[in-house]
């Protein structure tokens, strides 16, 4: 497994229940990762995939937790 994709399994298991946003350059792409996620048998829950530019948008939607973000 690469090390993105090793990255967003740990974070899967250790958030398993918590909302989790997903940046991606493309829907497409962010579906790909999380794809390859389940066929190494990491199930993924509540992932939001956004694109970049979405972000100041969806930011006005919802509280964002500076505590939780993590850069990976």
């Amino acid at each position: 497994m690469n090390p993105l994709l090793s990255g967003l399994a740990e974070i899967c298991r250790q958030y398993k229940f918590t909302s989790k946003l997903l940046v991606v350059n493309s829907y497409q792409s962010g579906h790909q990762l999380l794809e390859a996620l389940a066929q190494y048998g990491v199930p993924w829950l509540n992932y939001a995939k956004f694109q970049v530019v979405e972000i100041p948008r969806e930011a006005g939607k919802r509280p964002l937790k500076a505590d939780l973000l993590a850069k990976i």
